[in-house]
C-alpha cells in the first residue's frame, strides 16, 4: 500500500512538474504580445491557468494507445522475472529519494515563508489615518486593518481572513490627490483578492522549489498583477488623471524602500513598468473571451503532452516487461496446439491508481473464440508501475506455433 501510494505520489508530481513548466513557457512567450495588442489584465488574467492546472487530474485526456503486438510462440517464454524485479526495487527506492528531497525542500520553503509572515506580523502598528480630509469617502477602510510596518515601506496589502493594507509611515506627507490614488489602487487589489491569489502563489513557489521557472514567471505575474491594478483604477479615465496617477506612482516609490517581503521586484524598477503601462488603459469586452480561449486551449494542449509523455514507451513486450511489475505471459491452448492453429486477439483494458487492470475486453479476435479466454487471463493478472490511471490500452496477443 505504502509502494502504490509512493508510485502515486511521485507520478502525480511528475506530470505536474512538465505541465506547469510548458504552462509558464508558454505564457511568458506570449507575454510581450498580450501586454502590447490586448492589457495586462488580460495577462493577469491568463496566469490562472497554472492553479488550474494543478486541481485538474492528471488523466483529464485519455488518449487511445496504439496497438502493438506481443507474441506467444508455443513452448517458448523469454521473460526473466527475477530482472524485472530486481529492477524495480532500484527504481522504488530512486523515487522514495527524490520525493524525501521534495518534501523536505516543500516544507523549509513554507517554513520560511511563514517565518517571514510572522516577522511581518510582529512589525506593524496601528496607523493613525482618517479619510476626512480626502477628495473621497473610502467606506470601505473601516473593515479592513490599516497598518504601519517598520520592515515595509511601500503600501501593500496582505491576510488570508482579514485584509490588511500597509502604508507609509510618510503616507500623511503625501498630497491629497497622491492619497487617493494610493488607496484607490490598494482597495482595488483587496475587491479582487489579490492578497489570497498571492498566498497561492507562494504555495505554488513552494510545491515547485526546484524549478527556477516557476520563479521567472512567478515575477512577472506579480507585475502583471500591479499593471493590471493600475488599468483597473484608470479605466476609462482622462489623460489628465493617468499623468497625476504616474506621479503618485512616482512620489510613493520615493519614500520606499524593496522588501523581500512583499515583493521580489526592486520596487524602483516596478514602479518604472507600471508607469509605462499607463498609457494602455483601454479593455475591450472581446479581449476577456480571448484569454478563455487561449486558457483553454493551452490547458488542453498541456495536458495532450503530459499524457504523451506519460504513454510514451511503445506498449510491445520488450517494453510491457520494463513497465510492469507483474507479468504473466498468456498460455497456448493446449486444443488449439493440438490442431495446429495460430492467432491473435486485441484486447482493450484501463489501468487504475494501484497499476491494476480493469475492464479488459477482447476488441478482435482470429479465429474467433480460440484464444479469448487465455489472453484475457494474463491480461487481469498484469501489475503497472508507471501506468497508472492510464485508459484505453492496446494490446495483440499474436500466437504462433514456432
Amino acid at each position: 500500500m505504502i509502494d502504490s501510494l509512493i508510485e502515486s505520489v511521485f507520478e502525480i508530481l511528475l506530470n505536474k512538474v512538465i505541465g506547469v513548466s510548458l504552462l509558464v513557457i508558454i505564457l511568458m512567450v506570449i507575454r510581450p504580445f498580450v501586454l502590447r495588442y490586448l492589457n495586462a489584465s488580460v495577462s493577469y488574467g491568463m496566469w490562472l491557468i497554472v492553479p488550474v492546472f494543478l486541481l485538474l487530474p492528471i488523466n483529464i485526456m485519455s488518449g487511445e494507445s496504439s496497438s502493438s503486438v506481443i507474441t506467444i510462440i508455443l513452448g517458448a517464454n523469454p521473460l526473466n522475472p527475477h530482472q524485472i524485479s530486481e529492477q524495480f526495487f532500484e527504481s522504488d527506492l530512486i523515487r522514495s529519494g527524490i520525493l524525501t528531497i521534495w518534501l523536505f525542500g516543500f516544507l523549509a520553503s513554507i517554513s520560511l515563508h511563514v517565518l517571514k509572515f510572522r516577522k511581518l506580523n510582529l512589525s506593524l502598528s496601528c496607523h493613525e489615518f482618517s479619510n476626512e480630509r480626502l477628495d473621497m469617502n473610502f467606506t470601505k477602510l473601516s473593515e479592513i486593518n490599516v497598518v504601519n510596518s517598520t520592515v515595509v515601506d511601500v503600501p501593500a496589502i496582505y491576510g488570508l481572513f482579514r485584509s490588511n493594507m500597509i502604508l507609509p509611515k510618510e503616507f500623511s506627507e503625501f498630497s491629497k490627490a497622491n492619497q487617493t490614488m494610493i488607496l484607490r489602487h490598494e482597495l482595488f487589489h483587496i475587491a479582487r483578492h489579490d492578497h489570497r491569489i498571492n498566498i497561492v502563489r507562494l504555495l505554488i513557489k513552494s510545491l515547485f522549489w526546484f524549478n527556477p521557472l516557476i520563479f521567472i514567471a512567478d515575477k512577472y505575474c506579480e507585475a502583471d498583477q500591479e499593471i493590471s491594478c493600475d488599468l483597473g483604477v484608470l479605466q476609462g479615465s482622462p489623460k489628465e488623471e493617468r499623468t497625476q496617477y504616474a506621479k503618485a506612482l512616482i512620489e510613493s516609490a520615493s519614500f520606499g524602500s524593496q522588501n523581500k517581503l512583499v515583493s521580489q521586484w526592486k520596487y524602483h524598477s516596478l514602479i518604472k513598468e507600471r508607469v509605462k503601462m499607463l498609457k494602455n488603459t483601454n479593455t475591450k469586452a472581446w479581449h476577456k473571451w480571448v484569454a478563455i480561449i487561449f486558457s483553454v486551449s493551452a490547458i488542453w494542449m498541456t495536458n495532450g503532452v503530459v499524457m504523451a509523455e506519460k504513454s510514451a514507451p511503445d506498449n510491445s513486450f520488450d517494453d510491457i516487461t520494463k513497465v510492469a511489475t507483474k507479468f504473466v505471459m498468456s498460455k497456448y491452448p493446449r486444443q488449439a496446439a493440438m490442431d495446429g492453429i495460430a492467432g491473435e486477439v486485441k484486447i482493450k483494458f484501463d489501468i487504475d491508481n494501484f497499476g491494476r487492470t480493469y475492464n479488459v475486453d477482447v476488441i478482435k479476435s482470429e479465429p474467433k473464440g480460440i484464444f479469448d479466454q487465455v489472453a484475457l487471463t494474463a491480461v487481469y493478472q498484469w501489475q503497472f508501475e508507471n501506468n497508472k490511471g492510464q485508459s484505453n490500452m492496446i494490446y495483440t496477443m499474436e500466437y504462433a506455433l514456432e
